[in-house]
């Protein structure tokens, strides 16, 4: 091995090991990588050779990532008009100093360094600082710090883990073909704009994970469908593969987020204990839609909240009083019905199948936990 390549290596695992260290420092990680990520980037510089990246369209891709950026924050804010707007965090001016500041620190050292790492064209060397860039942007984020549940893990993976990785093969691609510039600007834009609108649209914390995740797989197909050079036809037949398969993936990704987020008319939910046996067994994946205290009748099996929990049982009696409906529960197999009643507002959806027991690998998730009862996310 050269030295070249062992100084790239020596780079890119430095990358890796990084926000495995912040990960153990969760309250001071964004200013620890304020610190240690712009030391890492000054030391990259010197010991990787800068490759000019030969794209005569730098400035076209910069302008599109910009234009294209801020119309999806626009679009955002918009979308409050329909799902409402609520009142975030307000910053004095040193407060947005201490938390912009550090923030977009760490952005510019992950995306100049990226730019040292791909010039190199050593696709080991890649993977490895990419795993590295895709984990600080994680821990940095703050949702890996309250990791204690399965639901807290599906939340990690679908609204900042899948964002992240979608992000980081736009933030490859554009790197690789016009430099660390347009990914830099994307990332720079999507993130601090928060710290200075106090206000964010109420929508349902899936359908921004989709944006995310759909968002850098658009403007990567709207970039290189601009800027690729034209290949004979059997190559383009091949390389369409790419894009056509990363899109598949995320689609089923995108409609696993909305199957088990719990906040669009259908979801679904992984039975974690016996109470409805001889139904419903232990790793059933039960799918429900939402339902209205009046749709919902004698015998249904209902998916609703008590405790924190979301419980999976049977409807034996309901009752209208003082105009809202009030329905009294019991599982399957347990002897005693479940004490009080279940109004309306606690509802979640109305079970109409079920898939046996494809939901075991989260039921061996929650017992590792420990820390769920009757049912958990899928």
């Amino acid at each position: 091995m050269s030295a070249d390549r062992k100084k790239l290596y020596t780079v890119s695992i430095l990358a890796l090991a990084l926000p495995i260290l912040l990960f153990a420092f969760p309250e001071g990680s964004r200013v620890y990588a304020a610190l240690l990520l712009p030391i890492l980037a000054l030391f990259a510089s010197f010991l990787i050779k800068k490759r000019s990246v030969p794209s005569i369209y730098k400035n076209q891709v910069l302008l599109i990532i910009s234009v294209g950026t801020a119309a999806a924050i626009m679009l955002y804010y918009l979308s409050g008009l329909y799902f409402g707007i609520g009142k975030t965090a307000s910053y004095t001016p040193l407060e947005l100093l201490t938390r912009a500041l550090p923030l977009s620190a760490v952005i510019l050292s992950v995306e100049y360094t990226r730019g040292l790492v791909l010039g190199a064209s050593s696709k080991p060397a890649t993977l490895i600082f990419s795993a590295g860039a895709i984990l600080t942007y994680v821990t940095l984020s703050g949702e890996a710090d309250s990791i204690n549940s399965v639901y807290a893990f599906t939340e990690l993976v679908g609204a900042t883990l899948a964002p992240s990785i979608s992000q980081n093969l736009l933030f490859n691609y554009l790197t690789r073909r016009h430099g660390f510039l347009p990914a830099l600007t994307y990332k720079l834009t999507t993130t601090i704009y928060i710290y200075f609108i106090p206000y964010l649209p109420t929508a349902a914390p899936a359908l921004v994970a989709a944006a995310r995740i759909t968002l850098p797989l658009l403007a990567y197909l709207f970039i290189s469908s601009l800027y690729e050079k034209k290949r004979s036809y059997a190559i383009k037949r091949g390389t369409k593969l790419g894009p056509i398969s990363l899109a598949a993936l995320l689609i089923c990704l995108i409609g696993l987020i909305m199957l088990t987020s719990c906040r669009f008319f259908v979801g679904a939910i992984v039975i974690g204990s016996g109470s409805m046996e001889g139904e419903l067994h232990i790793g059933d994946v039960t799918v429900y839609t939402d339902s209205g205290g009046e749709e919902v009748a004698v015998g249904d099996i209902l998916v609703f909240e008590k405790g924190g929990s979301r419980v999976v049982h049977r409807v034996y009696d309901l009752e209208y009083t003082n105009g809202s409906y009030r329905f009294y529960t019991k599982g399957d197999a347990n002897e005693d019905a479940d004490p009080g009643y279940v109004t309306e507002e606690e509802i979640i959806g109305t079970v109409k199948f079920k898939i046996p027991y494809v939901g075991w690998p989260t039921v061996w998730l929650s017992r590792l936990f420990d820390d769920r009862k009757g049912g958990s996310d899928v």
